[in-house]
């Protein structure tokens, strides 16, 4: 890692690495910089506070959580991931059906990519007690919501 910097000569920026170990080396095999999060969690903080990270990065900025959080103390922000099931060839999704699970969807996005895994990826909201619709997104039959 040391010789690594040696080469890029990097100071003060946040990077994301991926490495691979085999045995005593570790190998870097992927750098990205200035991501702070994968899996979508930039842009569930965009939905929450309403600015990109970055934004606080480069400009010095702290987030006022608890500006934020006045109003909306017994709220809930999360994404799903809506993966493809198993052994169903070319899915389609029924959006409506899709959308009857979550009870405020901030944005609905989907993939339509056949290399992936993956059909949609949801950002939501909750109001309140969220323990029965979290339960129900995370045990959903993905199945029961194609056309």
């Amino acid at each position: 890692i040391r010789g690594l910097n040696s080469v890029l000569n990097l100071n003060n920026i946040a990077v994301h690495i991926e490495m691979r170990a085999d045995g005593k080396t570790i190998i870097p095999i992927e750098i990205n910089p200035l991501r702070f999060t994968g899996m979508c969690l930039n842009e569930l903080f965009c939905k929450f506070v309403g600015e990109h990270p970055l934004t606080y990065f480069f400009t010095r900025k702290t987030p006022d959580y608890n500006a934020i959080w006045k109003g909306r103390e017994n709220k809930t922000y999360y994404f799903s991931i809506i993966e493809k099931p198993e052994g169903v060839k070319d899915p389609i999704l029924d959006i409506d059906k899709l959308k009857m699970q979550f009870s405020n969807i901030l944005e609905l996005r989907l993939i339509n990519n056949p290399k992936l895994n993956i059909l949609a990826h949801v950002f939501a909201e909750i109001d309140g007690n969220t323990e029965r619709e979290l339960h129900n997104i995370t045990t959903l039959e993905v199945k029961t919501l194609l056309k």
